[in-house]
């Protein structure tokens, strides 16, 4: 070693109480300004999105945002009767609760129909399809469609319905709305109206007629309030649904639960439960430990102190910086119970066990340059991390650099301060049971490394054809029981699954309109939902204008078939010369239910462009194709597919990791040679390698991919696994460091070795990484 560092008790006492009541400020003061504390679950937010353009990201959150806010609730019956009953039942308990800013079941109201007709009116022929503007475009097709319209029109007036003939003869009111329902209906579930309600009948036959195994379902849709959305919290409307539908279930009525939020909530809960769990387990044993190891209940209450101060620190820096935290977060930050504790036992191995450390600041003073570049080289890779471009990744990388920071303070600032015991109770029996020699050390030191060396090599070269980094977003997250039950039937029985989408830009908004309708035109009539279907360009606008002047032209019609007089007709007339050059544009005011839809779909202005959206109702794997094609045609438009769009952002970020990786070692090389002779910063240098190594070997022996999360993993082996080594150099013939090393081993690897247990996936295959990545650094250390 050739550099001592040494600094004042004052100066740490002083730094633990600044960092700390600085971070609780800040927290409190954004508590006090925003909306209090926030947890999130949602599974999407977890993951990055490849596509850096800004538009496309404000895209990604308006389908996001409100595809993880809706929710279907089926109620499902032989009898429609039974399943519409169901369904009001379920409706009349939800329809005034808080946790939902709507609950909707019947369609079609009365005050719906007028706001629609309204419109219509107003927009009468700027709204034509551009197969009736082709028809009407010529005299005969003009008669043509008014000899129709006639038809539709005595039709209408046999079943006793109000018809304005005096203002739409033609009845394009009708047509137009027929045509705007059809595209509205695109923009949810496979649902018809029947008896006031949304429903249909599933299963059919290859002919669409009903199986002994067909029943109605009638459909209910929630949109959540904020509170309702909250999740992890008793205020989540997850329960309340469940409490409602459940004990309805019973003579053949039965109900499907679909919408994201359902799985977010149970992933949270899921989270909650395990973090509670692996927080209790790992305090209570490293509590037991403490108690054998020191006979003395003040090491625990620091510890237990250390870690509480380092957690809720790390939560309000966290929730400061992100505006709230990630239920995953709390996950990966519970292994910061096996960091944490890392300082507590190295300091207290010697305030109880070395007789010659008189003082806790010569306790300190013997273990600063230990803690500090054990601390540095942990706290390099976070560092790193936090520049990701990954949200998830910064809340972790955030999380876990302030917690460690914390009980770095806490030990160096606070431990110090304490008095040390009489000199005959500084003892531990324990320690004096053990024997750390090993015979022929640096003999089975080279072995071990050469083993380690040439089985992670050779399995790494028989796998080589199999090792690969891939992500695959579908295997990440899989739902289980009913959950999984319900999400095949709703997929099928709603036939609607929004996950991919083209993002469309342009100068003007006209220019984004013109290139919707050459995709409506490509799409023919695959169900699709776009601005377009409701706000034609301006060019087709006048196009349909100037089509309608064919039909006015038909004078002699209206006054043969429809009475009209002098008067009539010329008010006619009139009204319709009055619109000429009045254009709909996405800016105007539509019926509530489409402009929901519109808010969606149009982003609008952003920076000096336009942007909006086109959203099939469902992208099956084989049309994949035949979308990019149409994006292609076109630089200004672009097909998203969200799922592969992620697992492309998580390939493209495991590779920055391993970037990153390559950064920490090179500047952690640096900073240890400063510290270390050649012969020593090579030994210390080769411990992460090696554990990076053996990660790969033993995912690729398991059939694990090399992923995202498994890279994280290696990368935080590399900080944590530098420990040991350092803490071995700086004591090597120290009897107390060996017996600290071990125990830190023990705790930290319990905590990792614990998250590997987890059910979410991720969190599974990270605790596997580092676990491994442990104890082979451990092992490396020993020997």
């Amino acid at each position: 070693m050739k550099t001592k560092l040494t600094l004042s008790n004052k100066f740490f006492t002083i730094a633990w109480i600044l960092f700390h009541a600085t971070l609780t400020l800040l927290f409190s003061v954004s508590l006090f300004f925003t909306n209090g504390l926030q947890f999130d679950a949602d599974l999407y937010n977890m993951f990055p999105s490849n596509n850096l353009n800004k538009a496309a990201k404000i895209a990604d959150k308006n389908i996001t945002s409100t595809s993880g806010r809706s929710l279907f609730i089926l109620s499902t019956h032989e009898d429609f009767a039974k399943a519409k009953e169901g369904a009001e039942a379920v409706y009349e308990k939800l329809k005034d609760s808080p946790k939902f800013e709507s609950v909707s079941l019947y369609s079609g109201t009365a005050e719906d129909m007028n706001s629609y007709q309204e419109f219509m009116s107003q927009w009468r022929y700027n709204l034509l399809t551009p197969e009736l503007r082709e028809l009407i475009s010529t005299e005969e097709g003009a008669q043509e469609f008014s000899m129709e319209a006639l038809s539709s029109l005595y039709s209408a007036l046999s079943f006793g319905a109000a018809v304005d003939t005096e203002n739409d003869p033609f009845c394009l009111d009708n047509t137009n709305l027929m045509n705007y329902m059809k595209y509205a209906q695109n923009a949810g579930p496979a649902m018809q109206p029947k008896d006031g309600v949304l429903a249909n009948r599933w299963p059919l036959d290859e002919n669409g007629n009903p199986t002994e195994e067909t029943k109605w379902n009638v459909m209910l849709r929630l949109q959540l309030s904020d509170e309702g959305a909250a999740l992890a919290s008793k205020k989540n409307a997850v329960p309340l649904i469940y409490d409602v539908c459940l004990p309805l279930e019973k003579d053949g009525l039965k109900f499907v639960f679909s919408g994201t939020t359902f799985h977010s909530y149970k992933s949270s809960s899921d989270a909650t439960n395990e973090v509670s769990i692996i927080s209790t387990v790992s305090v209570i044993l490293i509590v037991v430990m403490m108690l054998v190891v020191f006979r003395s209940p003040l090491p625990i209450f620091a510890s237990v102190f250390s870690i509480a101060v380092s957690m809720f620190t790390a939560f309000f820096t966290t929730h400061f910086v992100f505006g709230g935290v990630h239920m995953m977060s709390l996950v990966f930050g519970t292994s910061l119970i096996g960091s944490s504790i890392d300082y507590t036992l190295h300091f207290f191995i010697n305030w109880k066990g070395r007789k010659k450390m008189n003082s806790g600041r010569k306790i300190r003073a013997h273990l600063f340059n230990g803690l500090f570049l054990s601390l540095l080289s942990t706290e390099i890779c976070y560092a790193l991390l936090m520049g990701a471009p990954f949200y998830m990744l910064k809340q972790v990388a955030v999380f876990s650099f302030t917690g460690i920071l914390s009980s770095f303070l806490t030990v160096t600032g606070l431990f110090s301060l304490l008095k040390i015991p009489p000199r005959e109770k500084r003892v531990i029996p324990i320690l004096n049971k053990i024997n750390f020699t090993i015979p022929n050390r640096k003999l089975l030191s080279r072995i071990l490394t050469a083993s380690i060396l040439v089985f992670s090599l050779t399995v790494i070269f028989f796998n080589r054809k199999e090792i690969s980094v891939k992500n695959d977003l579908t295997s990440l997250y899989q739902p289980k029981g009913r959950l999984k039950d319900d999400a095949a039937k709703a997929f099928q029985i709603l036939n609607y699954n929004p996950t991919s989408w083209f993002i469309v830009s342009g100068n003007t908004e006209e220019e984004v309109l013109q290139r919707e309708e050459k995709i409506m035109t490509a799409l023919k009539d695959k169900p699709y939902i776009c601005t377009a279907c409701f706000v034609p360009s301006i060019k087709s606008q006048k196009e349909s204008y100037e089509a309608s002047k064919n039909l006015i032209a038909l004078k002699d019609f209206r006054s043969e078939y429809l009475d009209f007089d002098d008067e009539i007709e010329n008010n006619f007339v009139k009204d319709f010369e009055s619109r000429d050059k009045k254009y709909l544009t996405p800016k105007d005011k539509f019926p509530e239910a489409i402009q929901s839809v519109l808010d969606i779909i149009w982003i609008g202005r952003y920076e000096n462009k336009y942007y909006s959206l086109v959203l099939p109702a469902i992208v099956h794997p084989e049309e994949e194709a035949e979308y990019n094609e149409i994006a292609d045609q076109d630089s200004n438009i672009y097909f998203e597919n969200r799922i592969k769009d992620i697992s492309y952002g998580l390939d493209r970020l495991s590779f920055m990791i391993m970037e990153m990786f390559l950064i920490a070692y090179v500047v952690i090389f640096i900073v240890l040679k400063i510290f270390y002779s050649w012969k020593d910063t090579l030994k210390i240098a080769s411990v992460p390698a090696l554990s990076v190594l053996m990660i790969t070997a033993i995912f690729s022996l398991a059939g694990l991919k090399i992923e995202f999360f498994c890279i994280t993993g290696m990368i935080l082996v590399f900080g944590l696994g530098l420990d040991y080594i350092i803490y071995k150099m700086e004591n090597k013939e120290s009897k107390a460091e060996t017996f600290a090393i071990a125990l830190s081993f023990f705790t930290t690897a319990f905590s990792f070795g614990a998250i590997m247990l987890s059910s979410f996936m991720p969190v599974h295959v990270l605790g596997i990484s580092i676990f491994v990545g442990l104890v082979t650094s451990f092992a490396l250390t020993i020997f």
